[in-house]
């Protein structure tokens, strides 16, 4: 994903990008577009992108092992510059140092990252999947399991009694 900024004049710029996963080194889970909207802000010193993605990724959902698609969306934003900027207004990791005479700005690589950001760490069909029954393996999701009541580790017991005090 690069942006020809050669001939963009100073001031602010919209840009509508899309390319196939396979094309930013995202895996075989994404199989739709990845877009991305952006803005850049030019004047004489640097260039400010702040970036909009989003895309639909494959996954299996961590307590029911069903696959779903999800819709990710992430924002970012960078900075291009060719002369230090001050490090206390900036993220480092939002900071490229470019030679001055740069043609192109390649935003592949970051794409992916933030696609990557986006995927939560516990993956869910959605916030109320009642996951698998921990006997039977029933996707609770789709029915009752025909489990018969639980059994309590005897080491519980005493604790039960407990309970039924009044």
């Amino acid at each position: 994903m690069k942006i020809d900024i050669s001939n963009v004049s100073e001031g602010t710029h919209e840009y509508a990008l899309s390319a196939k996963p396979g094309e930013i080194g995202l895996g075989e889970q994404f199989h739709n577009a990845v877009n991305v909207a952006l803005t850049l802000e030019k004047n004489n010193q640097h260039i400010h992108m702040t970036a909009e993605v989003e895309t639909i990724g494959s996954f299996r959902c961590d307590r029911c092992v069903d696959e779903f698609e999800k819709e990710l969306r992430n924002s970012f934003h960078m900075l291009y510059t060719s002369e230090e900027v001050d490090r206390d207004l900036y993220d480092q990791d939002e900071i490229r140092l470019v030679s001055p005479d740069l043609h192109e700005i390649d935003i592949g690589d970051d794409v992916r990252q933030f696609i990557m950001l986006a995927i939560p760490q516990k993956i869910l069909c959605n916030e109320s999947c009642a996951g698998l029954c921990p006997r039977c393996g029933q996707n609770l999701n789709r029915g009752r399991c025909t489990c018969t009541a639980k059994e309590i580790d005897p080491r519980w017991d005493k604790l039960r009694g407990l309970l039924n005090v009044q």
